[in-house]
């Protein structure tokens, strides 16, 4: 896993995912989605990122 501080995603604490890298087989590129929550620990966004262009993000909720 790759550093979530230097990648623009900072550390979660409880519990919470703050990102999760993965690269397949047939291509091999990484890929991530890092992800936002509240103050109450609940979901908002889902930021995917490739490293073919890290500095894009596309959101999802």
């Amino acid at each position: 896993m790759c550093d979530s501080h230097t990648k623009g995603f900072v550390r979660q604490r409880w519990g919470n995912i703050a990102e999760v890298d993965w690269a397949t087989a047939n291509d091999g590129i990484l890929r991530r989605y890092g992800y936002v929550y509240d103050d109450l620990n609940r979901l908002r966004a889902g930021y995917y990122q490739n490293s073919q262009n890290p500095s894009a993000k596309t959101a999802s909720v």
